[in-house]
């Protein structure tokens, strides 16, 4: 029964505030449409223009990913200049393509810009990405002038779509997503208490409970970052009238060290035998219990905080009564009091929260203002990060584009595009070097089980139906997992070669797996190699 209700809390808290299903969705269901509806559009006008209704697909996905500013008026002026910068992208790339080496020159440009101008906002990157991308699929695909006009098509279209789902179906609702990520931050909360109540019921810790707890935590760790999130964008008190976003970051914090306390303190009780002093082992599970039932943000708490508060004095005076200079005792005295401080925290921050509910009590709002990074407001010697990385880019690509015409002359980008990706959102080799990995294990699983079933599937609307399945749990699982994103959007781009091509063979799928690996590899060198010359002239 505890495992049904464990895993059952699982699934409900797994996915704060429902933005990874929102945004799946939306994708999904933007691509969608403006495939359909640019194809109802070709085949009215007698076009046989399939790559039109490719890239509105695509840019119907890039708009719901890539446009993350703060406000909704800035991402519906960034959704027009989306369309905008896509068109004159491919605009740019329909002419070089008779220039030969002009669009390679021109593709590095763009990746140099796309993470120079980070700096200078997220927009900017947005509309350097989509610019990347356009310019990508013009290069592949080898436009001229004449499917120039369709493609500009489908550019709106897919720019159209974006639109409506962003701003008319799914419009954000900030208070609702707040709620909803709070809700999540308590289950996980409960799931770990749960756990504490176990371990202190059993007395003995076992491996496999030590490392459930750990994953516990550090689940816990991301569903704290989105409720932190969403209280930069909302205001708790339209949501819970009298609470500042002050008072709830602080209950979240003291939350989690709370739990970050007990995990160590619950385990070296348990090595020194503390449970079996009865009285303690009593008064711990009591005062763990309350605090796990007790509904802090509930405008009608059935279990109050009163509760957690009086074991909390019952624990004080077992304290009391123990003498410290008692060799049964001194040696984890100290661990009960450690847990009693924190706990006596916690409790009179989540008292506040709840009389603050209950009483509706109207607080003037203190935002704590964000401190700005230190590396942009301090100036440092030699290049800046921005700077720093758009350049190990740079040489990325030169590198990956030569390697790539050696590897595979008819897909020469596979490899730029491979390291590129990898080196989106990474600040460090560590970090880099793991997204390589992911990258790589997915792209190489994802090309296996795509060949198998696309082996077995026949073009046609099943086929269809596959791929965007794979659009959506490439989505949905990314904020989890990169490895699981490649997996799916390699097993998409095996459907589509299949559809485009009239079949797929191992060996494109072996020189896709080939060109990842390449990419990745090359930039993981060059970024090792900057850092070790950066570190020498230190």
């Amino acid at each position: 029964m505890f495992i049904f209700s464990y895993w059952f809390s699982r699934l409900v808290a797994a996915d704060p505030g429902r933005k990874r299903l929102k945004t799946a969705s939306k994708a999904t269901i933007s691509v969608i449409t403006a495939v359909v509806i640019m194809l109802i559009v070709l085949k009215a006008a007698g076009s046989s223009q399939i790559t039109a209704a490719i890239l509105s697909g695509v840019i119907g996905l890039m708009g719901i990913l890539v446009v993350n500013d703060e406000t909704t008026k800035a991402k519906k002026v960034t959704t027009g200049l989306v369309a905008l910068s896509s068109a004159v992208s491919l605009g740019i790339g329909s002419f070089l393509s008779r220039y030969g080496q002009a669009e390679n020159v021109f593709l590095v440009l763009l990746v140099f810009l796309s993470f120079y101008l980070q700096k200078f906002g997220i927009r900017y990157f947005s509309l350097s990405m989509v610019a990347f991308m356009s310019f990508y699929f013009a290069s592949i695909l080898h436009v001229t002038f004449s499917q120039l006009p369709w493609l500009l098509a489908g550019v709106i279209v897919g720019a159209c779509c974006v639109f409506i789902y962003n701003f008319v179906i799914f419009k954000d609702r900030p208070a609702n997503v707040l709620r909803s990520s709070m809700k999540s931050f308590h289950i996980q909360v409960n799931l770990v208490l749960d756990l504490i109540i176990e371990l202190i019921q059993k007395r003995s810790i076992e491996p496999p409970q030590i490392k459930q707890y750990n994953r516990n935590i550090k689940k816990l760790a991301e569903y704290t970052r989105v409720a932190s999130e969403e209280l930069g964008n909302t205001d708790p008190h339209d949501i819970w009238p009298g609470v500042t976003a002050e008072q709830m970051r602080l209950y979240v914090f003291d939350t989690v060290m709370l739990l970050q306390t007990y995990s160590p303190a619950i385990r070296k009780l348990s090595e020194l035998k503390a449970f079996n002093h009865f009285d303690i082992q009593q008064v711990l599970l009591k005062l763990v219990e309350s605090i796990r039932e007790a509904e802090v943000l509930n405008e009608n708490p059935t279990h109050s905080l009163t509760d957690a508060a009086q074991h909390l004095q019952e624990l004080r005076q077992k304290l009391s009564e123990l003498e410290p200079q008692d060799k049964r005792y001194k040696d984890w005295l100290y661990l009960i009091r450690r847990i009693e401080t924190i706990s006596n925290h916690v409790i009179d921050e989540a008292y506040e929260l709840q009389q603050a509910i209950v009483k509706q009590e109207k607080q003037p709002q203190k935002e704590a203002e964000e401190q700005e990074d230190k590396e942009d407001n301090d100036e440092e010697k030699g290049l800046k990060p921005s700077t720093k990385k758009s350049i190990q880019a740079v040489i990325t690509a030169v590198a990956t584009l030569i390697f790539g015409s050696f590897l595979s002359p008819s897909h020469q980008y596979w490899a730029l595009l491979a390291g590129y990706l990898v080196l989106l959102g990474t600040e460090t080799i560590g970090s880099t070097f793991v997204k390589a990995v992911q990258r790589s294990v997915g792209t190489l699983l994802g090309a296996a089980v795509g060949f198998v079933v696309a082996s077995f599937v026949s073009p046609g609307i099943l086929e269809v139906t596959l791929l965007f399945i794979c659009v959506f749990m490439a989505f949905y699982f990314f904020p989890i997992t990169y490895s699981f994103m490649s997996f799916w959007i390699t097993m998409m781009l095996a459907f589509m070669y299949d559809m485009l091509l009239g079949g797929i063979s191992e060996s494109l799928l072996l020189a896709r797996v080939l060109d990842t690996v390449v990419g990745v590899g090359i930039a993981l060198a060059v970024l090792l190699l900057c850092f070790l010359k950066e570190q020498e002239i230190k």
